[in-house]
């Protein structure tokens, strides 16, 4: 079954030069031009080795920049619940939800993080919140890029920094240390709420299209955003595992779960040191103990 899922994939998305604005303390990710006349539309499935690179080096990025006994998802925070209930009540939200001081990564020294963000999105394009975050929070982001820019024109390409990097997290962090972070997450106090009540669940968004070619009907299995493909082959295909190196610390990707180095000549050369580390540590012992004699 699982191999049936990755046959006949298709994802792509809309790459566009993207900058940063800050807008009332919040830093948002737009596209450079409005008229996006050096667009193009990009197949991810042929650099998906390249985005779970990048990602997990993100995802590390935003780790260190953060304390993670401290963490808690946006969905649990008391800022995002609070706006839940304003637009439940119908009324207008405030300003601020996604603003970067409310945001664990970008409170302290936030221009390492953008550019971060910005070379991500650059290079792999499909920023779109709302394929991705098909709930309450896209109501959320439509009306806060309303307030922001007037207008809702264009809003598939503009989202908070903060948002992005929560999303980028999230899987990161589900994926380096699932037990910690269900653990976590269950003793937090706004975890009985129904409205977060699916935070501890993933899906990803796949449809399935039935196009006629000339020797027939041909499937394929539409990704919705980069975020979906990113989810579907970290937590579904068994043969990708992403690590980072014990000997070179590289980011690399192995079908084997228990693999520690990148490559042949990283294992060669961690072997040749831990060799030449036990060989000085018994010559240092030999010497110690001649002395010890004399």
């Amino acid at each position: 079954m699982k191999e049936d899922i990755f046959t006949n994939l298709v994802c792509n998305s809309t790459v566009f030069e993207c900058k940063a604005i800050n807008l009332a303390g919040t830093t948002w990710i737009v596209p450079e031009s409005p008229e996006n006349e050096n667009r193009f539309r990009k197949d991810l499935l042929s650099s998906v080795d390249n985005i779970l690179k990048d990602f997990f080096e993100l995802g590390l990025l935003l780790e260190n920049h953060i304390h993670l006994h401290d963490y808690i998802p946006m969905y649990l925070d008391e800022i995002f619940v609070d706006s839940i209930a304003t637009i439940a009540r119908g009324e207008k939200i405030k300003n601020g939800v996604y603003s970067d001081i409310n945001s664990p990564f970008l409170r302290e020294n936030p221009e390492e993080i953008i550019s971060a963000l910005l070379n991500f999105f650059n290079k792999f394009g499909g920023i779109n919140p709302r394929k991705y975050n098909r709930n309450i929070q896209a109501k959320v982001i439509e009306d806060l890029s309303e307030i922001a820019f007037g207008s809702k024109f264009m809003a598939w390409a503009k989202a908070p920094a903060s948002f992005l990097a929560y999303i980028i997290f999230e899987l990161y962090y589900r994926y380096t240390q699932p037990d910690r972070y269900i653990a976590a997450m269950q003793k937090h106090p706004n975890a009985h709420f129904k409205i977060v009540g699916d935070g501890m669940s993933l899906s990803v968004s796949l449809t399935l299209q039935i196009v006629y070619q000339s020797k027939g009907w041909h499937e394929k299995k539409v990704v919705a955003s980069i975020f979906d493909l990113i989810t579907l082959f970290l937590f579904y295909d068994d043969d990708t595992h992403i690590k980072r190196c014990e000997h070179c610390n590289a980011v690399f990707i192995s079908p084997n779960e228990k693999a520690i180095y990148c490559s042949p000549a990283c294992r060669n050369r961690a072997n040749s040191k831990k060799s030449y580390e036990r060989r000085k540590l018994k010559e240092n012992t030999k010497k110690a103990q001649d002395k010890r004699g004399d």
